[in-house]
């Protein structure tokens, strides 16, 4: 009997509710992300004729697409994704493409948090956030949030990280973006299980899955 209430403690303990709930959140999220994603385009098309052949729109569409290629590789090689923030840059200027400078220098931020220059990607992304709501590049904004959040993530900063979440997780909210609220929400459930609260990062994982299952795409 003892043997048996035991095994029932341990399934309904918030732990154990929160790594089942984790591990399906992982499976369906691989799933879907698994499926797309942004293709790679030669960085050397930047200087070809084809490019110079593009009307306006067309170059900023390019640029537009280098950030997100920017924001795949970064991880993964966070040098190269500094050369592409730094390409993004200066062709944004060139156009006086606003939003594109300012997704320039959320590159540049996230390149050098990911380097290890955590006050320069610090205070890069602090002045392009205070620039982003500026203009009104939303999405921009957000993504600024993120980078510092990340930035005191990797410092141990977990207090700051949470404020930023949560400021992330409420503008994103407030401009019905369903992309940003499911990334704020994966990493409160991250921050919070970090620090022991399992059952409010349950919580915030369990909307995730719920966020998934609405809107696949």
């Amino acid at each position: 009997m003892n043997k048996q209430l035991n095994k029932f403690f341990i399934f309904s303990s918030p732990f154990i509710r929160l790594w089942v709930s984790l591990f399906f959140f992982i499976l369906i999220h691989f799933q879907l992300t698994s499926q797309t994603g942004p293709k790679v385009i030669n960085l050397a098309d930047v200087e070809s004729e084809k490019y110079k052949g593009l009307d306006t729109n067309g170059k900023i569409k390019y640029i537009d697409s280098l950030y997100t290629i920017s924001a795949n590789i970064t991880r993964r090689n966070s040098d190269s994704a500094l050369i592409v923030g730094y390409k993004i840059k200066d062709l944004s200027q060139l156009l006086d493409y606003t939003e594109g400078i300012a997704k320039a220098q959320e590159t540049i931020a996230r390149a050098n948090v990911n380097k290890g220059n955590y006050e320069d990607g610090i205070a890069l992304a602090k002045e392009t956030l205070n620039y982003a709501l500026e203009i009104g590049a939303d999405e921009v904004y957000l993504d600024c949030i993120n980078v510092l959040g990340l930035a005191h993530f990797l410092k141990q900063e977990l207090h700051n990280v949470y404020r930023y979440n949560q400021m992330g997780l409420k503008y994103s909210k407030k401009i019905g973006s369903k992309q940003k609220m499911y990334l704020f929400s994966n990493n409160a459930g991250t921050i919070l299980a970090r620090i022991g609260d399992y059952d409010k990062a349950l919580e915030y994982y369990n909307s995730c899955l719920s966020m998934l299952e609405q809107n696949p795409d």
